[in-house]
């Protein structure tokens, strides 16, 4: 909208330029006032309606990228709170 491009469809694509994962952006799914709000924009879509090999390459792609700063102390935190939770 108004000729700049919305961070879901940025994300979707750099992930496909630098990656070569395919995701869909999400901000189709929003109405127009709530996408322009920025509602969509940490979020995209992602299909598993893919073979075992694709998932695997997909995922071996995703594994490169890595969290900065306050995030990743936050998904340390959540990871190993679901790790005590299998655990237990």
């Amino acid at each position: 909208p108004g000729g700049k491009a919305r961070l879901d469809w940025a994300l979707c694509q750099w992930m496909a330029e630098e990656k070569g994962v395919l995701c869909i952006p999400s901000s189709p799914f929003f109405s127009r006032e709530r996408a322009l709000e920025g509602a969509s924009d940490e979020f995209i879509r992602v299909a598993f309606c893919k073979t075992d090999e694709t998932i695997e390459r997909a995922a071996e792609a995703l594994m490169g990228l890595r969290l900065t700063g306050s995030d990743e102390e936050e998904e340390s935190s959540r990871g190993q709170q679901k790790e005590e939770e299998v655990l237990a």
